[in-house]
């Protein structure tokens, strides 16, 4: 689990992960990358990703599929601007700002 770019609450403890069903935590693959917030942290109990791996571990490489699909992809209208001028049904794309 990477936990990337995030900002983590104050609920998050300086030790955030813990072992279960007594599997040690430090066997998993657990990691976090630039984190900020009053939960983000970086000690010996919160193993960071380096720079490198994390160019590696993109959302656009980590959910690409051998189909071209893009779920990353920025919509070409804001999701308020479709509640406020909604595109007529059966309008088309050409419609689309």
């Amino acid at each position: 689990m990477l936990i990337r770019e995030s900002w983590p609450g104050q609920q998050v403890k300086d030790a955030p992960w813990t072992d279960m069903s007594g599997l040690s935590w430090r066997d998993a693959r657990l990691s976090a990358y630039r984190n900020y917030g009053p939960g983000a942290g970086v000690n010996g109990d919160r193993p960071q990703l380096s720079a490198a791996r994390a160019r590696a571990l993109t959302p656009e490489r980590y959910l690409a599929g051998a189909d071209g699909r893009n779920p990353t992809l920025v919509p070409r209208r804001h999701p308020a601007e479709v509640l406020l001028h909604p595109v007529p049904a059966g309008a088309g794309a050409g419609h689309l700002r």
